[in-house]
């Protein structure tokens, strides 16, 4: 319907003398910059003109979003670094009800999406023997109803119940990293000691038994 959301963030006010630091309806939206497009850097919009209006009613709102910064979290027994993401939760409220999480997403990567997979051939890679496939595991924030547990593919980050922000609470179990990593060593190096055997010799008495006729 080419009705767009626009989210600021309020800095300054034009005329000081006008009441109110806010938009009003119908009010146009003037740009102090030239807005270029195109391949040739022109102006599309020279500064100084209006490129946009604000609805004739109800043009203001307060919404509401999530945001998470990039890390790694551990998911299905592998580490997958998730990128910074900012998610809406509603658009026109600040007291959504939810819950926020991470949707996991599994694909099948084979060497005709990714020519890295190949058998190497001499130090290069063969384009006529496709290498093993490999299971790629990535996350997005979601955000879904605050009684939706089909948490098959979903990881909770947080929950939000009228726009107040409750966060998850959870015990790390630093033992499953543990796990995890003396299983991958344990795939790369197998069995051995980091203490040698050692060997003491102790000499025993013996006893010969007499037998009477």
């Amino acid at each position: 319907d080419g009705e767009l959301a626009l989210y600021i963030q309020y800095e300054s006010q034009g005329d000081l003398s006008v009441d109110g630091v806010e938009f009003e309806d119908g009010e146009n939206l003037i740009t102090n910059i030239d807005i270029i497009s195109g391949p040739e850097g022109s102006a599309f919009i020279p500064a100084g003109e209006a490129f946009a209006s604000t609805f004739s009613a109800d043009a203001i709102a307060t919404g509401s979003a999530f945001s998470i910064n990039e890390g790694v979290y551990f998911i299905r027994g592998n580490f997958v670094t998730v990128n910074t993401e900012t998610i809406i939760l509603s658009q026109y409220s600040n007291t959504p009800t939810g819950r926020v999480g991470l949707k996991i997403l599994e694909e099948t990567i084979n060497s005709d999406e990714d020519a890295n997979l190949t058998d190497n051939s001499k130090g290069f890679n063969n384009f006529a023997a496709p290498g093993a496939d490999r299971l790629k595991i990535s996350c997005r924030l979601a955000f879904k109803g605050i009684d939706d547990f089909n948490d098959n593919d979903f990881v909770e980050l947080a929950s939000v119940r009228n726009g107040n922000l409750v966060t998850k609470t959870t015990t790390p179990e630093y033992n499953l990293i543990a796990d995890e990593l003396a299983r991958r060593t344990f795939d790369e190096s197998g069995d051995y000691i980091t203490k040698p055997f050692t060997i003491k010799a102790t000499a025993l008495s013996s006893s010969i038994p007499l037998c009477w006729q």
